[in-house]
């Protein structure tokens, strides 16, 4: 009985042991016969060398400035009046009717000088006063009651549009002309109070006050609002050349500021009463 025991063990055990190296081979022969070849690759081929770019060739260079057309030239500001003015002979404050449709400089300019060319008088110069402008009258000579000369003697000296006037053109003719009187008118608007006690005319002082001013009124100042409480007034400087001696300033004038518009046709031609 106990012989039989061990035999069938020991049939048992040689059994397993015949499965294992069975499984075993198989195991094996699985995996080296079924198991895929290794495929060896190469390395992929180096990317082709990028294109070389042409050299770009530098931009131009920029030409000469398109040339442009002719512009204005920038208006200069007006030669500054003497301030305070000088001492003249006598003065009148236009009445301020005589502007009441103006609201700028230039509308009021416009006015006078129309006033004034009526009147005959062609040569007008701008000056800068404080608070606004100056206009300046051409030398003329008058009659000992205001009125001008006539036409033949009443400019002191004639300009034309190739030669201005120049500072000694005025001295000059004032010291060289017939005895007589001679004046001046400087218009005065602005709302700037001031006492013409300033230095009185002389050769010196004409140098500077009777000459070269602004022919035309820039826009700066024509397009200019007239400011609130502005008047106009009429300075009068009035000359009186005796034979054999230099000339010299009436102080007072001998016939009134007002009388001095009166006679020159002036204060009628602002249609004043």
């Amino acid at each position: 009985m106990l012989l039989s025991s061990c035999v069938m063990r020991l049939r048992m055990r040689r059994g397993i042991t015949a499965i294992l190296v069975i499984t075993g081979l198989f195991a094996i022969l699985l995996l080296t016969g079924c198991a895929k070849p290794r495929v060896v690759t190469s390395p992929p081929p180096p990317p082709p060398p990028l294109p070389v770019a042409a050299a770009t060739p530098p931009p131009p260079r920029p030409g000469p400035p398109a040339a442009k057309g002719p512009t204005a030239a920038p208006s200069a500001p007006l030669p500054s009046f003497p301030w305070p003015p000088p001492k003249p002979s006598t003065t009148v404050q236009i009445p301020s009717d005589a502007f009441k449709s103006t609201r700028n400089f230039g509308q009021l300019t416009a006015l006078l000088n129309k006033a004034l060319l009526d009147s005959g008088y062609s040569e007008i110069r701008y000056w800068d006063v404080p608070g606004g402008i100056a206009e300046v009258m051409h030398l003329e000579r008058t009659y000992p009651d205001g009125r001008p000369a006539i036409a033949a003697q009443r400019w002191v000296v004639n300009s034309s549009p190739l030669r201005p006037l120049s500072i000694s053109d005025y001295v000059q003719a004032l010291f060289s002309n017939d005895p007589g009187y001679y004046r001046v008118v400087v218009f005065v608007i602005t709302n700037v109070g001031f006492i013409a006690n300033g230095a009185p005319i002389t050769e010196s002082a004409a140098q500077g006050f009777l000459a070269n001013g602004a022919v035309t009124l820039p826009p700066e100042y024509a397009n200019k609002s007239l400011p609130d409480g502005y008047s106009c007034t009429a300075l009068v400087y009035e000359f009186l050349r005796e034979s054999g001696k230099d000339p010299t300033e009436l102080d007072p004038g001998h016939i009134s500021g007002k009388d001095h518009l009166v006679k020159s046709g002036v204060w009628a031609n602002l249609r004043l009463q």
